[in-house]
């Protein structure tokens, strides 16, 4: 997955174009929706927008007001980049490679 994908509990923040607000979500399954926590189910149709979606890309979905659009100004987590650095790190910091001059 590229490091600027939303994924499944992808942290991201996202601009509202017709009002201008930015807001931080966290994209989740279903059952761990929660509002006040900022968890955005996938089934949502915001949600359904910005899975996949890439840094600097628009997205839209139909609320109840009609259509609505957004951007995705930035990644904030993304647990695949997170698992990546940590693979990095463990092959880098193996017991035969330490350095503990």
């Amino acid at each position: 997955i590229p490091h600027d994908m939303i994924s499944m509990h992808s942290r991201f923040e996202v601009t509202d174009e017709r009002s201008g607000k930015t807001f931080c979500y966290t994209l989740v399954f279903p059952r761990e929706q929660d509002e006040l926590q900022c968890k955005l189910s996938v089934l949502s149709p915001l949600g359904m927008a910005v899975l996949g979606a890439r840094v600097g890309d628009e997205v839209v979905w139909m609320s109840a007001a009609g259509p609505e659009i957004a951007t995705i100004r930035a990644l904030l987590y993304q647990p695949e980049a997170d698992r990546r650095r940590t693979r990095w790190h463990d092959r880098r910091c193996s017991s035969s490679e330490l350095f503990l001059g």
